[in-house]
């Protein structure tokens, strides 16, 4: 696995949470990582919100598995073409 942007890697202030950006040939897990309340906000608007998000990924991609809810917020798994 390759890190990306080592760098980058926003904290947010919190020395327990981390977000690493890295390449992997086979999926990559995308996770929208809520607080308190949010996680409990409309899923439509988290999934645009996700969407938000993808669309910054330059390379070609697929969905391999759908929108999920979990502990921490939205997930959705891609892989390459």
């Amino acid at each position: 696995m390759t890190i990306l942007y080592p760098e980058r890697h926003p904290d947010k202030n919190d020395s327990d949470y981390y977000a690493l950006f890295f390449e992997d040939p086979d999926r990559i897990k995308v996770e929208l990582v809520l607080a308190g309340r949010a996680k409990y906000m409309d899923e439509k608007f988290l999934r645009e919100r996700l969407d938000r998000v993808l669309h910054l990924i330059t390379e070609d991609y697929k969905i391999s598995d759908t929108y999920k809810r979990g502990p921490k917020g939205l997930t959705i798994t891609i892989e390459k073409k």
